[in-house]
Order: structure tokens, then sequence, then C-alpha cells
């Protein structure tokens, strides 16, 4: 018999939010979808008694490429609130996300961040929303950061004018990759992301908004890491040339160690887990790497996972991606004490593992709506861990490796423990009286169970977890 073992005394980090983005998807949905069906998914995505209770929600701040750029997949295109420098702002663009970020609101989504790919076409070099060669080390405009700064900081103002205040603002994604090609996107080494830090911070301490930046959103975790600390970690491996001059690595350090910019960064580092999702060695060693680092230059500081999906083609609505989702966060909240953990899409037209829910819409035209056990696999925490929850320290005594868990202490006084079984045999449980808690429920997910409540239960008591499943159980 598995044991469940939880120390309250050992604590870890604080849980700010789960979240995940309206990015492009949801412009044309929100416009072109009913007033019905447009619900049907902000339920799924928002509500906490009928869907996976988001606590965070990233709204796209568009560069324009749907002006000036010819992507291979349309619905990658994006508005801009400006068409140039000389032009008045347009507050009905972005319409859809707009619904969206209103619906939100309703279902009392208590964060919101917003974030770039790009900045404006009209600032950049080359004119366009995305990179090419000749971009150098970054895509805007020499000279042009006040002004990019200037262009968000209306924005945000704008949404703080009609009620809409947003937690944190993200100027900068993925600036290590070189974006020349299939989406919005702007490359950056770490000085050229400084000298965008700089006159934002300035404006927003100016602007009154209790908006804080939020950086850098590395799309890999190892360019995160101090050289020493990556070299070790990599066994030999070579460091990835980055994208143009200047340095795109030591991210941790170049920001943290600074002292001018160390207290713009709202007490945390952003990344993404990209590419570093399978085997031990990226799930746990590196992730351990990235918190001591951190923890070695900045005691203080958190570590945001701000997006991630499963980079592979073909869409899977079952439990297979679902459980490698369920890998990841699990090693990013206990492996590299991530305080917050945000999915890429909410929803997706593509044949890939990007989205909580899919639609085929964009080639029917039909407004069908499929959720995916990535959907509820992310309820299992975004539901039920709340923000402000702390990680306790969990084991399961007698388990094999097929099984994980973690635990959380949400304000309320509930524990949430989240269990997944990996393996394809049903494991059964035994969750002990202890630490005051007195009743038990549990949500299921599988193949065929989407975060399926149980009956409240007495402890002690003894719970099956399903083959290929993750649950979660309260305690109160």
């Amino acid at each position: 018999m598995i044991v469940l073992d939880i120390n309250l005394a050992e604590r870890h980090q604080t849980v700010r939010h789960f979240g995940a983005s309206g990015c492009w998807t949801l412009d044309p949905i929100g416009v072109q979808w009913s007033e019905e069906n447009r619900e049907k998914l902000a339920r799924l995505l928002f509500s906490i008694e009928d869907g996976i209770g988001l606590s965070n929600w990233r709204f796209n701040i568009g560069a324009g490429s749907i002006y000036v750029d010819k992507f291979e997949d349309a619905w990658r295109l994006s508005e801009c609130f400006r068409r140039s420098s000389d032009e008045p702002y347009d507050w009905m663009r972005h319409a859809g996300q707009q619904w969206f970020l209103q619906a939100a609101i309703r279902y009392n989504v208590p964060n919101f961040a917003a974030f770039t790919n790009s900045p404006p076409y009209w600032l950049t070099k080359n004119g366009h929303a995305c990179c090419d060669k000749s971009s150098g080390s970054t895509n805007l405009r020499d000279g042009e950061q006040v002004s990019f700064a200037k262009f968000l900081i209306d924005v945000l103002n704008h949404f703080s004018q009609i009620g809409i205040v947003f937690d944190t603002i993200e100027p900068i994604n993925e600036p290590s990759w070189a974006w020349e090609g299939t989406q919005e996107g702007c490359r950056y080494n770490n000085d050229d992301i400084k000298s965008v830090l700089r006159p934002l911070h300035a404006l927003l301490k100016a602007s009154g908004l209790p908006t804080h930046i939020s950086a850098p959103d590395t799309g890999d975790l190892t360019v995160l890491l101090d050289d020493e600390i990556f070299l070790k970690w990599a066994g030999g491996q070579e460091f990835a040339k980055g994208p143009g001059p200047g340095n795109y690595r030591n991210t941790i350090r170049d920001f943290l160690r600074d002292v001018e910019i160390a207290p713009m960064l709202g007490g945390h580092i952003a990344a993404h887990s990209y590419w570093t999702d399978e085997g031990e060695r990226n799930l746990i060693d590196l992730r351990r790497a990235v918190r001591d680092n951190l923890h070695s230059i900045s005691p203080g500081a958190e570590f945001w996972m701000t997006e991630y999906c499963v980079m592979q083609a073909g869409r899977d609505i079952g439990m297979e991606t679902a459980l490698h989702m369920a890998r990841t966060i699990h090693h990013d909240m206990v492996d590299c004490d991530a305080a917050s953990w945000q999915w890429w899409l909410a929803v997706s037209p593509h044949d890939y593992k990007d989205g909580l829910i899919y639609t085929n819409y964009r080639e029917t035209g039909e407004e069908d709506i499929i959720p995916s056990c990535l959907l509820w696999v992310m309820g299992n925490y975004s539901r039920y861990v709340r923000p402000g929850a702390v990680r306790v320290t969990s084991s399961l005594n007698g388990a094999t490796g097929s099984i994980t868990s973690s635990a959380y202490i949400n304000l309320s006084g509930s524990l949430a423990v989240i269990v997944t079984n990996h393996g394809f045999s049903p494991e059964q449980i035994s969750v002990p009286s202890e630490h005051g808690f007195a009743t038990m429920t549990t949500a299921i997910t599988t193949d065929s169970d989407a975060l399926v409540e149980g009956a409240r239960l007495a402890l002690p008591t003894t719970v099956t977890l399903p083959a290929r499943s993750v649950t979660t159980l309260i305690l109160k």
C-alpha cells in the first residue's frame, strides 16, 4: 500500500497563478463566433465550478503583422492598436481578445498579463513584425526604445481607464530565438533587453499604474544559467550560438546582479519550458540547476514559467500528451520552484499539441469546441491550487517512479495534493488523518473522466488512482 506523507513544516514557493493565453486564435473567434459559443469557451477556461478556473490570463498586444507580413498561417497574423506613430490609436483592434478579457473579469479571474512578441512594425528596422538576416542583434530600430515603451504604456493606460488593470507587462518574448519567419517575433541580446526595460520602468513609475515588468521570457531554460553551471550540466556540450551579435545567455546573472535592472523585474525571472521536457537530465537536473543558480544570485527571487506547450505535431485530445504536460508541470513546480505556470494557447485550430481546447473552425466554419485532456489536467492544478497557496513537501511512501505528487496549502486552509499515475495499472494510496484534516474529496482526470469530483470522505481513507490519470486530493 502506498501511503501519502505530508510535511507541512517544509514550505517552498508561494504560488501566484496558473494561466494561458488568448493569443491569435481568440481574436477571430471572439469576433466571429456566436455569443453562446464564446460563452461556452469562457466557462471552460475561467469558471471555477464548470471549467478549470484559470487564475491568470495573457493578452497579446499585436505588432501589426496583418498589415505588412504574409505568414503561411493567416491565424498567426495580428493587428496593432496603432498603424503608425502619426496615426491615432484604434481601441477597437483586438476586439476578439478584448471580449475574452471582459469574460475573464466576469468570472473573477484575479490576474492579467499583457505581452508582445515584437515591437509594432513601424518601430522595427525592417518594417516588419519579425526579423530577417539584416536585423542584427535586434529588430527594434535604434533610438526607438522610448517610443516602444510609450506605446506599451498607452495601451496599459487605456485598459486601466476601462477597468482592466494588467498586473504584468511582458515587453520581450523569447529573445534568444532568431524570429526570421512564421510569426511575430523579435530577438534581443541582453543589452538590447535592458535598453527596453529602462524607459519602460521609468514610464510605468510615472504613470502610477500598479503594473510591473515581467522579463525576459526566455524560450529556453538553459540560457538562464551562468556559463560554468551550464557547462557542468551540459557535460561538454557547446554553447548555442546567439542569433545576432552580443550575449544572449547568462540571463539570471546579467539581470539579477545588475543593481539597476534587478529592481525593475518585480522580484522574479520569467522563462519558458520549451524543449526541456524529456529525460531526467532536462526535467530534473536542469531545473534544479536553474533553481539553485537563481537562489544563489538572488535568494528572494521567484521563477515564473510563463509559456509552454508540447512541441510536437499531431493533435492529441487524450491522456498521452496530457500526462506529458503533467510531468512537466510537476518538475517545474517541484524541482524549479515555479511560482507561476502558464500554458500557451487556450484555444488552437492547429494539428499540433498546443491547445487546451481545439476547434476546426478555421477549416470548416463550424463553431466546434473540442476540450482536450490537457484542459482538464491543467484544471487539476488551476482549479484547486489558488493564488497565494504555498507548496509543502509531499511524498508517496512505497510508490514506484511512475507516480508523482506535489502538495499545496491554500489560503483557505485546504490542502490540494496532485497525484499523477503514469502507469498502466490502477494504484491505491492510503490518506491518513493528520494535520487537522478531517475530510477529503477527489477530482480525477483520465481519458474518460474530465476532472470528475467524487463524494466527500472521512479521513483516514484509501483512494484508487486510475491508470494513466491525474488526481487532485482536496483535504479540509
